[in-house]
């Protein structure tokens, strides 16, 4: 692709490529084209599919916003389990919690070397690839031990900074979203100031929101994805989506800290939120109605910061 962006012209030259089972159904051709084994290596299991590799993609995309250790599983691309602790196989026991149900034949990645102790928690659930950059020896052998699981390691994370979209009529072009929020620059507008741990927590939730699809809402405790809601079409039902399934699984939303991946077009988000324990709030801000949000806020003394920066994905 022709890397001077101000020249009107895009080409793309792509060669070979490895052939896939099939695309995304049956009925579908598909290829790979790339150099995979740049960042990864499969040690184990069936030929990756056209599913597999766009799921992978999504979970190494969000992998890369932590480096503390951190677990994330991804299912049809979207997020249903993100955790960061102190150690890999308390990331996973953390991870797993936020919603098994869609955890099971997902996607599970680690950005830090399992133990043994931690394959053998795996070796138990059903999960469709299993991403590391290391592993314990035992531990591996136990992992392989089923034929067709697939188990990769992960050499180095992919760092893309630009994206097409194939249209019917076209394509589209566009600089992926690598803005890193900095929580110094966002601005305080409701309730009191945020303790540590509750920046720690809005700063985990915009990481995560942004590699959900649009519209799209995470609640966060104590740097853990409790509840989420992706895909909808208004930021209610995503608000109501991710209270229901944090409700669903067990969690208090009590006290827990909501982040929307746009601004709250009114302040009915804030008012279901704070109904279902939510004491603070990180969006965007950018609405023309953003005052009555910002009212209600004060009113309930919900903490209510503004980042400033939008993060949709379609």
């Amino acid at each position: 692709m022709n890397g001077n962006q101000e020249v009107d012209a895009l080409k793309l030259s792509l060669r070979n490529g490895n052939q896939l089972r099939y695309g995304e159904n049956p009925a579908q051709k598909a290829r790979f084209y790339g150099n995979m084994d740049e960042y990864l290596t499969k040690l184990n299991g069936k030929e990756l599919s056209y599913n597999n590799l766009q799921d992978i993609g999504g979970a190494l995309d969000l992998l890369t916003e932590f480096d503390d250790c951190s677990c994330v599983i991804v299912k049809h691309t979207n997020a249903c389990g993100v955790a960061e602790a102190s150690t890999v196989g308390e990331a996973w026991t953390k991870a797993l919690s936020c919603d098994p149900v869609s955890a099971f034949g997902g996607i599970v990645a680690f950005n830090k070397k399992l133990d043994a102790e931690t394959c053998s928690k795996l070796h138990e659930f059903f999960f469709e690839v299993l991403i590391a950059p290391d592993f314990d020896e035992a531990g591996l052998t136990q992992l392989t031990s089923k034929k067709n699981r697939i188990i990769v390691r992960l050499n180095k994370l992919p760092r893309a900074t630009s994206m097409i979209k194939q249209l019917s009529f076209g394509c589209l072009w566009q600089e992926t979203d690598n803005l890193k929020e900095i929580p110094q620059q966002w601005e305080l507008k409701a309730g009191i100031a945020p303790a540590q741990a509750v920046v720690d927590d809005m700063l985990f939730g915009m990481k995560v929101v942004k590699h959900l699809k649009s519209n799209a809402i995470v609640l966060v405790k104590d740097r853990l994805l409790i509840g989420s809601g992706t895909g909808q079409t208004n930021r209610v039902d995503a608000v109501k989506q991710s209270v229901e399934k944090a409700i669903k699984f067990g969690f208090d939303v009590t006290n827990s800290t909501l982040c929307s991946d746009a601004f709250f077009p009114f302040s009915d988000s804030a008012e279901i939120a704070f109904n279902a324990g939510v004491t603070a709030i990180a969006e965007p801000g950018g609405s023309i109605r953003d005052e009555d949000t910002v009212k209600y806020c004060t009113d309930k003394n919900i903490t209510l910061m503004f980042t400033g920066n939008r993060h949709f994905k379609h």
